[in-house]
């Protein structure tokens, strides 16, 4: 079994808006996007620059990108969203993901974060276990789910 991350080319994003997505993801994509389909919303995320697919055998399970944020652009917006099928490919996914993150923090001195669905508990452990900190204060994105958000800052 062949496990890779690699940056995303237009030919992926048909098998990337094709995905299943796991419930806490497609949950928390509906939730954050009230404005949009999550349809809408995969197929906005996939285009943006700096995003990365994750490959199992050559399948795409999984997808994670980093974007400057609009209020700093030191500061990295991290998000990700998978198939099922990532659950059983855990402790491999987790040692890309630190390598990954380490070179986000590279281009972000400010740190990276975003804001995660308090329901999302699958990834909210995922990225306790990555390193990142939570902040104790909850806030509603438009569809009265509360969301925390998440950071994790370089080491000086």
């Amino acid at each position: 079994m062949k496990i890779e991350i690699r940056p995303i080319t237009p030919d992926d994003y048909g098998s990337v808006e094709q995905m299943p997505l796991r419930a806490c993801d497609y949950n928390e994509i509906e939730a954050s996007t009230p404005d949009m389909t999550v349809a809408e919303c995969v197929a906005m995320c996939v285009r943006l620059p700096d995003t990365e697919v994750i490959l199992v055998d050559g399948r795409i399970i999984g997808v994670l990108g980093c974007a400057p944020s609009p209020q700093s652009p030191k500061f990295g917006v991290v998000w990700a969203f998978g198939s099922p099928e990532v659950y059983d490919h855990m402790g491999t996914l987790t040692s890309f993901a630190r390598a990954q993150i380490c070179e986000w923090l590279t281009r972000y001195p400010a740190g990276v974060g975003n804001w995660v669905d308090t329901r999302n508990v699958p990834s909210i452990k995922w990225l306790k276990d990555l390193g990142f900190q939570f902040h104790d204060e909850e806030k509603d994105l438009g569809c009265g789910v509360p969301f925390v958000f998440f950071v994790r800052y370089p080491r000086v």
